[in-house]
């Protein structure tokens, strides 16, 4: 079938826009005079999954939208660019990531968008951030949710970008390793200084 993109805010792409003028100027007016042009994304949903949220397969209900987050390619070059809505409702710059991570998310989203056509129902297109396991996945969600890691350090070293079946539980016994190497109340955890 296909994906299908949330509403997006309207002022998001003219915020991206501006923050691109002042840190990768290449992108704005003054490259149009030659070189390679700029495609910017329609924007993800950007949801986060807190730690103390993964109990077990289906935490991922527990995520919550944070933003969105913009697609660029540029002469080769690929970043992505997250804009947040402040507590008023207007939207505010939050980063630019120009690095491996940008390009390996742009590879995810081009398969995501690959499998959601050879799909036999319709998704709708998501980044899953995890930060406190420093993973984060191209969310295809729907009755049958698919997952495509685009950063987990461990287990992508050197791996092809892939739809990875294991994914909730591999989260699952992440978050339990994390929290056991914290636990505050082991004798083994590390002390904080002048604790």
């Amino acid at each position: 079938m296909a994906i299908q993109l949330m509403k997006s805010p309207d002022e998001g792409r003219r915020v991206v826009g501006r923050a691109l003028e002042d840190l990768w100027p290449e992108t704005g007016a003054a490259s149009a005079l030659g070189g390679a042009r700029m495609d910017m994304s329609d924007p993800l949903p950007l949801y986060q999954l807190r730690l103390d949220k993964i109990t077990g397969p289906h935490s991922i209900d527990e995520a919550e939208q944070v933003g969105w987050r913009y697609l660029i390619e540029k002469g080769g070059s690929a970043a992505f660019a997250d804009v947040g809505q402040t507590a008023g409702g207007t939207m505010r710059f939050a980063s630019l990531s120009r690095n491996d991570n940008a390009r390996r998310l742009l590879a995810a989203a081009h398969l995501a968008e690959t499998v959601a056509i050879q799909a036999d129902e319709k998704y709708d297109i998501r980044v899953l951030d995890v930060p406190a396991l420093r993973t984060s996945a191209v969310w295809l969600a729907g009755s049958h949710d698919l997952f495509i890691p685009y950063i987990d350090n461990k287990r992508l070293r050197g791996h092809l970008i892939q739809v990875e079946d294991d994914f909730r539980d591999h989260l699952v016994e992440q978050a339990e390793r994390a929290r056991a190497s914290f636990d505050i109340g082991s004798s083994s955890s590390p002390r904080l200084m002048g604790g």
